[in-house]
């Protein structure tokens, strides 16, 4: 975690600081930056689901989720 931290933190996509009654804690928050890559990335995640699902009719969409909510549970909560 740490790693990735300071990957983030330069690229001005976090911020590292000080929790108020914990010194021992840090506090990780998403600047103004990150939250505008997380929201386009989830955008585009969800583009990309959407089209490759087109090519799925809706009786194979909705066997597929019942596959992957069995296999993965959080995987068939991206599907369209």
């Amino acid at each position: 975690m740490s790693r990735l931290i300071d990957f983030l933190e330069p690229q001005g996509l976090i911020t590292r600081g000080d929790h108020p009654l914990d010194r021992r804690v840090k506090v990780i928050q998403l600047t103004e930056l990150g939250q505008e890559r997380l929201a386009n990335s989830e955008a585009e995640l969800q583009d990309r689901c959407s089209r490759a699902f087109d090519k799925l009719s809706r009786d194979e969409i909705m066997s597929l989720k019942r596959i992957l909510a069995r296999l993965v549970p959080q995987a068939a909560r991206m599907m369209p």
